[in-house]
């Protein structure tokens, strides 16, 4: 059945015009709008897909972490984590490290998230005794960089092996030369195990993480520590070994500040009784230097920064802080390295003086006489008989490190008075008054004062 016309009326050139046309085919119609807007709508949605896909391909091509990600999620991915190479997650790491007879450590977080640690320790086979597990390697990983959408649907962390490096055993002729001039006697050459590791969490200008790794040794007279110092490098992925260490009165290395550098310092405290003794070394950051960006350089006094420090230098090496220090100190305006020499040594008097007021008694005067305040010490010398019989009987264990010490003081200043009386002292109560009366004589020095404290400590022999 036809349908009718219908008039339309429009207005062309300012007449009034009727036109015919058929209701099914009006250009109003909702029906006619519909189809170009479905048109565009099935384009732009297919547009949008092959871009999408297109995207999506780009990433599993440019990002191997994400295509790792994806296949995970999707129906068919592999789960194969037997490759070393292949993204793991912390539960994986430990079972794949357990299947070959190893032991996983405590994961450490380092400069970020993103970087983490993972010791491998080994129980020791020949213990006598309950002993800890060492580390034999350690294992840095870094997470997988991939979409947070993409993360939650993994529902876990997927890390990637970085770098393995393996722990050989420490050994003391590994020291630095710094270290091993302050050695007192040979240490054991056994290699011996590290069974700790550490971060430290001090703000230090280097971009990456500090490590230190520790073991224990013990002894009848107490525990040596010893270990490594290691740095991590974010920006290379890199693990790098700085430095051996060793502690005889069992501490661990620390950054402090010793010098006037706003960076501070790494100390080793190497200190044994009455005598300090430190390794400190200063970080150095060479940023043009991609293998070493970072160094430790020890301070030394193996040669004065300025001639004036001759004399200086060669009381500190002979234990004597205090006096040293106050040689140093007339020098005006000093050079950065002749002020490091100076903090270097004035670290060392601070704890001789602080170990000195820390004692009372005869330990405090041969305390004050390892730091060569001889006349403090002097003072200090005791009235009663039971203290004198107690001194003599410490200057005789002391006396092959007081008497260098006298000897070096008087290499710098023959005319002391005070450490020639304690030189006298020393003699006496290691070989007799007629050995010190001799070497007094070779002093041209002798008084009545230095007499009787001889005869005092004659009297004290227990013999």
């Amino acid at each position: 059945m036809s349908r009718k016309p219908r008039l339309i009326r429009e207005v062309r050139g300012g007449r009034v015009v009727y036109t015919a046309q058929t209701a099914g085919v009006s250009a109003r119609s909702p029906s006619a709008l519909a189809f170009p807007a479905l048109s565009i709508g099935l384009l732009l949605a297919a547009a949008g897909a092959v871009v999408g896909i297109g995207w999506l391909g780009y990433q599993a091509i440019a990002n191997p972490d994400f295509g790792f990600a994806l296949n995970q999620v999707l129906p068919t991915g592999s789960n194969n984590s037997g490759s070393e190479a292949t993204p793991k997650t912390l539960n994986q790491i430990q079972s794949s490290l357990q299947s070959r007879g190893q032991t996983p450590g405590q994961r450490l977080i380092l400069t970020s998230e993103r970087d983490s640690l993972i010791p491998v320790l080994q129980s020791a086979q020949d213990c006598s005794v309950p002993c800890s597990p060492h580390i034999t390697e350690l294992r840095l990983y870094r997470s997988l960089q991939i979409l947070p959408l993409l993360r939650m649907l993994l529902g876990q962390r997927y890390f990637q092996l970085q770098k393995q490096r393996a722990i050989a055993d420490f050994q003391f002729d590994r020291l630095p030369e710094t270290e091993l001039a302050l050695l007192d006697k040979p240490l054991s050459p056994l290699a011996l195990p590290m069974t700790e590791i550490q971060p430290y969490s001090d703000q230090l200008p280097t971009p990456g993480t500090w490590l230190r790794l520790s073991g224990i040794l013990n002894q009848s007279n107490g525990q040596i520590s010893y270990g490594q110092i290691w740095y991590f490098n974010p920006d290379q992925s890199r693990l790098q070994m700085i430095l051996n260490w060793s502690s005889p009165n069992g501490s661990t290395p620390t950054w402090q500040q010793v010098t006037g550098s706003p960076t501070p310092e790494l100390v080793v405290d190497r200190s044994v009784g009455f005598r300090p003794a430190f390794a400190i070394y200063q970080l150095q950051v060479d940023r043009s230097s991609p293998r070493t960006p970072v160094r430790l350089l020890a301070l030394t006094l193996a040669q004065p920064a300025l001639p004036a420090f001759k004399p200086a230098l060669r009381l500190a090496k002979a234990g004597l802080w205090s006096p040293a220090l106050a040689l140093m100190q007339r020098s005006k305006q000093p050079s950065a390295t002749a002020q490091a020499q100076i903090d270097y040594v004035a670290w060392h008097a601070q704890t001789a003086r602080a170990q000195a007021q820390q004692t009372t008694g005869s330990q405090r005067i041969v305390a004050l006489l390892m730091n060569g305040d001889w006349t403090a010490a002097l003072q200090a010398f005791p009235t009663s008989a039971p203290e004198q019989v107690q001194l003599r009987a410490l200057l005789q264990t002391e006396a092959d490190q007081l008497r260098p010490r006298v000897e070096a003081a008087l290499a710098v200043n023959a005319k002391q008075l005070d450490a020639i009386a304690w030189g006298a002292l020393i003699i006496a109560a290691q070989s007799g008054r007629s050995d010190a009366n001799a070497w007094l004589s070779r002093q041209s020095a002798t008084s009545s004062k230095i007499q009787t404290m001889l005869q005092q400590l004659e009297d004290a022999n227990p013999q």
